[in-house]
């Protein structure tokens, strides 16, 4: 497979970050016209019409929102996050089985990482871990972050996991934004 060092575009699971809600929609082959009609019970048994017709007919109309949907030829969930009428950031998560695959994965698409750092985790035991986190910085002023931690499971105990995050520019700028609070000590 041919490697592809940081394309301008980031695309997850056949969506593009920065495409508009409506994109998003006929991508999936989601009819808001159908989904939002009055089912029958019958109908109804594996989706919650009413609820799906809320969500994303308040991301229609506010701009904003977030919504999780499945990839079914992969297997796979996300998080789909909207912003001012676009697709803003997407994340995923992996078990700890599949975390090479992933990364792997994200080489082979974007290059290797801009960044990476091992993080440690230590729990209130005092067991300790450490923990991947690669960051791909794109031209176009996106970013991809992959973060390991762990998550202690009340039939597993301390499980790792892999949280892999697609950020659009204007996400960051978004996030930064609201991380920038003023100082109270000066005027």
């Amino acid at each position: 497979m041919r490697k592809v060092s940081h394309p301008n575009k980031v695309t997850v699971s056949g969506h593009r970050l920065g495409e508009t809600f409506q994109e998003w929609l006929a991508i999936n082959q989601l009819d808001l016209v159908e989904i939002c009609r009055p089912h029958k019970r019958s109908e109804s048994k594996d989706t919650d019409f009413k609820a799906v017709c809320k969500r994303l007919s308040g991301i229609r109309d506010t701009g904003r929102g977030e919504f999780f949907l499945g990839d079914a030829t992969i297997k796979q969930a996300f998080g789909w996050t909207f912003i001012n009428g676009k697709l803003a950031e997407v994340s995923t998560q992996y078990s700890e089985y599949a975390m090479t695959g992933q990364i792997n994965f994200l080489e082979q698409a974007y290059g290797p990482p801009t960044s990476t750092e091992t993080v440690p985790y230590q729990n209130a035991y005092g067991a300790k871990w450490d923990c991947l986190l690669a960051t791909w910085n794109i031209p176009d002023g996106a970013m991809i972050r992959a973060a390991e931690d762990i998550r202690n499971l009340p039939s597993f105990g301390p499980t790792r996991q892999l949280t892999v995050t697609f950020f659009s520019k204007d996400r960051i700028d978004s996030l930064v934004q609201q991380n920038q609070k003023p100082n109270p000590y000066v005027r």
